[in-house]
């Protein structure tokens, strides 16, 4: 990302120098590139509460988007490609393990890592999360330290996996 926001303002120096801006115009434009190229989380919760608190808790390292329904949830997922979903078992709208399937379901979202959050205390549910393919299981109410400890390390890893993925299938074309 950062080459590409470096490639991209070389690009403005070019045709700034191209239309005879001054140099001050010249950084004034190139200032209106701010390229947000950290991680997106998307959180599918029909509790405010609970998603203000999760942006508040991300937002400092990721760039966080919030729905509330299960729709829109599959929908985001599928336009923004997010790095790492946090989804709610129980919805008003549809139930998460439902979501779930539909992001798994689609080609172009399955490999996105889903971490499921409840407030149930039972261990079924959990259970049924990590046999549906849910990356992680965190129980409400969460310890900031501890969510973004545990985002961090999936998207990480999820990162790392796309990375070795690319240079195998490079090095197997070569």
């Amino acid at each position: 990302h950062v080459a590409f926001i470096e490639s991209l303002k070389k690009m403005l120096r070019q045709l700034s120098a191209a239309l005879c801006l001054t140099e001050s115009e010249t950084e004034a434009v190139i200032g209106t590139v701010q390229l947000d190229v950290r991680p997106l989380i998307l959180v599918i919760d029909d509790d405010e509460i609970i998603t203000g608190m999760i942006s508040r808790v991300l937002g400092e390292y990721y760039r966080v988007t919030c729905v509330t329904k299960g729709e829109e949830g599959i929908i985001h997922a599928q336009e923004d490609g997010p790095a790492l979903i946090l989804l709610d078992v129980n919805l008003m709208s549809m139930n998460g393990f439902d979501v779930m399937l539909a992001i798994k379901s689609v080609e172009e979202t399955a490999d996105i890592p889903v971490v499921f959050m409840t407030a149930d205390e039972s261990g079924e549910e959990e259970i049924k999360g990590f046999r549906s393919g849910a990356a992680d299981f965190i129980r409400k109410p969460f310890v900031p330290e501890v969510l973004v400890s545990r985002v961090r390390k999936i998207v990480e890893l999820t990162a790392l996996q796309k990375h070795l993925r690319r240079e195998i299938d490079r090095k197997s074309v070569v």
